[in-house]
């Protein structure tokens, strides 16, 4: 209970210096993104709150995910193509990792 406490609030200040961060360049707003996802990971998992990977938004993005791989091994250029596309799920996290800190508040 106290490493989710203290993994939840580094999470937060990180999600609040967000927007300052992004001024930086992308190196520092890429890992912050990052850096939120996984700890969201392991919160979840270690807490097992599935409600987050099971509904129609998952359902939606994954789908959406598979057409932007298959659409990429289709394409002329497929590893250029691939490695623009592979790494959408990383926004998909985060975008669950903000549920969960807004749903936390």
């Amino acid at each position: 209970m106290f490493l989710r406490r203290i993994s939840f609030e580094f999470v937060v200040i990180l999600f609040y210096s967000l927007p300052i961060v992004i001024l930086t360049g992308s190196f520092l707003p890429d890992l912050f993104i990052s850096l939120i996802s996984v700890i969201f990971l392991f919160i979840v998992l270690i807490e097992k709150k599935r409600k987050y990977f099971f509904n129609k938004f998952s359902l939606f993005f994954f789908t959406y995910i598979i057409f932007l791989i298959i659409s990429s091994i289709f394409s002329e250029f497929i590893y250029l193509s691939l490695e623009a596309s592979l790494f959408y799920f990383r926004f998909y996290i985060f975008s669950l990792s903000v549920w969960f800190i807004l749903d936390q508040r």
